[in-house]
């Protein structure tokens, strides 16, 4: 497979207590997440960025904020080759409004607007599922996203360029992340009597710190390294590989990432392939220590 998988993602959650390196006041509001996204791929070398849609006002214009500001980077740095953006929808179950048809089209589009550029097409190909439980809800996305780029228009100019997506299940209670590999089996099974075929690879994503709360901290951990087995398991038999990843923060409480204590990390939770970098671990540390961890 030739896709790079991404070992650092950074994420909109904001548990930092300094003011941002970049900005003058600790508290970044909406306008100004895209220049955080373009700090943390140019000047920290994070490869993955999780666009929130979820429960927030979102800044739907980010594509052609990062092109038409820094195009020169991106140039060299292709978004879906290089550098990623991953959009982390609604789940359905919790909110109905119209937030995973706005972040389809905003897809959709961003495909076409790379093309206008001139640059790598589709930039933008990945969605996050959280409070994932089931394989249905998981294929459900698979299936409006295909409803939705049937809609044929000259004024849309989708060009068919993303055509499919690519899903992540977010698992975030103890009961659910231990028997998720059996929702992912199930899901893998629809996909394929849908497309004919398997994608390419796998990411399944468990999550730390909210388990962590509601369930306690040694079943999350304990539950996060059977699933991890079952994931190994469940690649070799469905002979495509997976790429798991874990969604941690600097307390210890919510997984104890950071980079004085990396290395206890990456040895802890061995057979991650991505982890969570959030605001705390950007901002509350030497900005050279930091960089030098993440690469």
């Amino acid at each position: 497979m030739q896709r790079k998988i991404p070992a650092t993602m950074s994420t909109q959650h904001p548990d930092h207590a300094n003011a941002p390196f970049w900005h003058d006041k600790a508290f970044i509001n909406t306008s100004n997440e895209a220049k955080e996204t373009f700090v943390a791929f140019s000047e920290l070398g994070i490869t993955e960025y999780k666009w929130d849609w979820e429960g927030k006002l979102v800044d739907e214009s980010v594509l052609e904020r990062l092109f038409g500001e820094h195009f020169e980077f991106f140039k060299k740095n292709p978004l879906g080759q290089e550098k990623f953006i991953t959009f982390r929808l609604p789940n359905p179950k919790i909110e109905t409004e119209f937030r995973i048809g706005r972040a389809f089209m905003n897809l959709a589009s961003a495909a076409s607007t790379a093309k206008y550029f001139g640059l790598p097409t589709p930039p933008l190909f990945e969605v996050i599922l959280p409070m994932t439980d089931n394989a249905e809800e998981l294929f459900a996305l698979n299936e409006a996203y295909v409803q939705i780029h049937k809609l044929s228009h000259p004024l849309y100019r989708l060009e068919n360029i993303l055509t499919n997506l690519r899903v992540i299940p977010l698992f975030e209670d103890v009961e659910t992340i231990l028997n998720s590999d059996k929702i992912i089996e199930r899901y893998l099974s629809l996909y394929k009597n849908k497309f004919k075929k398997l994608p390419p690879y796998f990411r399944p994503y468990v999550a730390r710190s909210d388990p962590a709360l509601n369930f306690g901290m040694i079943p999350t951990v304990l539950a996060i390294k059977v699933a991890l087995y079952k994931y190994k398991k469940l690649s070799e038999k469905m002979k495509i590989p997976f790429y798991p990843i874990i969604g941690a923060a600097v307390l210890p409480f919510r997984g104890g990432i950071d980079p004085v204590h990396i290395k206890k990390f990456v040895s802890e939770y061995n057979g991650i392939r991505t982890t969570t970098i959030q605001s705390a671990f950007h901002y509350d540390f030497d900005k050279k220590v930091v960089i030098n961890v993440i690469k």
